[in-house]
């Protein structure tokens, strides 16, 4: 059974509560790992609420090959590596709004850009193969990007 867009929006409370435990208890790589997850999660929710879908949306891998394929007409080309990608999906919500005549307003286009670049230079989904190399101040970013993301969220979508 397909997850729905509900599931995200409560996984990624759960995520962002997980980070901030594994930084508090000084272990950065687990806490931005996990900050990755949730903005991954907050991003997809953004895309789809922005779109219409109710929270009992099912999202699955058709859904993000179809969403995908949509805002590749639009002339994102950003890589979505494996669906993963925070880049990708900050430019598929950019793109979407654009087409719609919604975009995003200064400051909160340029902010959105510089938490989503500051978060997505510190994570990736692979990183959970990697030894631990992340310092005080990479969690410290990857945290204050996250938190960004989760307290903006909404914005991103209505």
């Amino acid at each position: 059974m397909a997850e729905t867009l509900q599931d995200f929006e409560l996984a990624r409370t759960e995520r962002l509560w997980d980070a901030t435990s594994l930084w508090c208890a000084n272990r950065p790589d687990g806490g931005i790992y996990l900050f990755g997850y949730h903005a991954e999660m907050s991003l997809k929710l953004a895309y789809f609420r922005f779109l219409g879908e109710s929270l009992a949306y099912p999202i699955d891998s058709a859904v993000l090959r179809t969403a995908v394929a949509a805002v590749g007409l639009l002339g994102v080309r950003t890589p979505n590596d494996g669906f993963h990608s925070l880049r990708f999906w900050r430019d598929a919500i950019i793109a979407q709004r654009s087409a719609r005549g919604r975009a995003l307003q200064s400051p909160l286009d340029l902010e959105f850009h510089a938490h989503v670049e500051a978060l997505a230079a510190r994570w990736d989904v692979a990183m959970r193969y990697r030894s631990p190399t992340a310092t005080s101040a990479d969690v410290e970013a990857a945290a204050s990007a996250a938190e960004w993301i989760d307290r903006n969220c909404n914005l991103l979508w209505t």
